[in-house]
């Protein structure tokens, strides 16, 4: 994903936001009914701490870089939820 913004600041955010959002889209794909709210994202991790499981944000080939007056932040993230005690994907 590639995210542009002039300053720096307003780029962590962006990329921010954007995990956010991905972490989001990816537990209402797996049945957790999830907004970007704080309050919502709180009571899906109690649930998943009940089951003895987290989020996991892999971020792979990240750079950011200045490319003229813009910063860009380019990454490719995958989100997967794991088993606390196996350590592996459920």
């Amino acid at each position: 994903m590639l995210i542009r913004a002039k300053r720096i600041d307003n780029l962590e955010r962006k990329v921010n936001e954007h995990k956010n959002k991905i972490v989001v889209r990816y537990l209402n794909s797996k049945g957790y009914y999830c907004t970007t709210s704080k309050e919502s994202m709180t009571e899906i991790n109690k649930i998943l701490k009940s089951k003895n499981q987290k989020v996991m944000l892999n971020i792979e080939n990240e750079k950011m870089q200045k490319i003229g007056s813009y910063y860009t932040w380019d990454a490719y993230i995958r989100v997967k939820i794991i088993d606390i005690i196996t350590g592996k994907e459920v």
